[in-house]
C-alpha cells in the first residue's frame, strides 16, 4: 500500500483470498474490500504505523463463508531514504496451529481436571472408610431388632454409593 493506504500491488495468495484479479484489488482501499467494521479497524492501525513508524504485529480471526480463519498478520512501514513511502503487509494462515494449541489446551485442562478429581476423591475416600469401618463395627454390636440397627444399614448403604462415585472419580483421574 502507498502512504495514502492504497494497494499498489498484491500477491496471488491474497488474490485467492478474496477471489478477485490483481486488476480488482490494485489501486484499491482496505474499505474497498473488507467489512466497514474491520476497514475501520485496519485505517486505525494503518495511520499509527504510518505515524510512528513502529510494525504491527497481530492474530486474527476472519470469517469468510461461515468458515473461520486465523491469520498471523505483519505490517512494517516501507521507507524511501529517511520518510515512510508505504506500508508490507503479509498474512499468514495459521488456522491449522490455532486449532492444534485449542486441543491441547483442552487436554491440558483434562489432565488438571483429572488431578482435581483424584485428589478430591482420596481426601473424601479417607473419611469415608472411617464411617463405613465404625458403621460395619457398631451394625455388628448391635442386635438387629433395635431400630438403630436399621439407621446403621440406611447410613453403610449409603456410604457404599459414595464410594461407588468416588472410585468413578479415581477412574477418570487415571484416565
Amino acid at each position: 500500500q502507498d502512504r495514502k493506504r492504497i494497494y499498489r500491488a498484491v500477491n496471488p495468495a491474497f488474490r485467492h483470498y478474496f477471489a478477485r484479479n490483481e486488476q480488482d484489488l490494485t489501486g484499491k482501499s482496505d474499505a474497498d474490500i473488507f467489512p466497514p467494521v474491520q476497514a475501520a479497524i485496519i485505517r486505525r492501525e494503518d495511520k499509527e504505523i504510518l505515524r510512528t513508524g513502529v510494525p504491527l504485529s497481530k492474530e486474527i480471526l476472519i470469517s469468510k463463508d461461515n468458515v473461520k480463519h486465523w491469520f498471523h498478520m505483519v505490517k512494517v512501514p516501507v521507507y524511501d531514504e529517511d520518510r515512510i513511502a508505504g506500508l508490507l503487509l503479509t498474512a499468514r494462515d495459521i488456522t491449522e496451529i490455532k486449532q492444534y494449541q485449542e486441543k491441547l489446551v483442552q487436554k491440558v485442562k483434562m489432565e488438571q481436571l483429572g488431578k482435581l478429581a483424584g485428589g478430591v476423591a482420596h481426601e473424601i475416600n479417607t473419611p469415608l472408610g472411617i464411617i463405613l469401618g465404625y458403621t460395619q463395627m457398631l451394625l455388628e454390636d448391635l442386635p438387629q431388632d433395635v431400630e438403630s440397627h436399621e439407621y446403621l444399614q440406611l447410613i453403610e448403604k449409603q456410604t457404599k454409593i459414595c464410594r461407588r462415585v468416588v472410585a468413578d472419580l479415581l477412574g477418570f483421574s487415571r484416565q
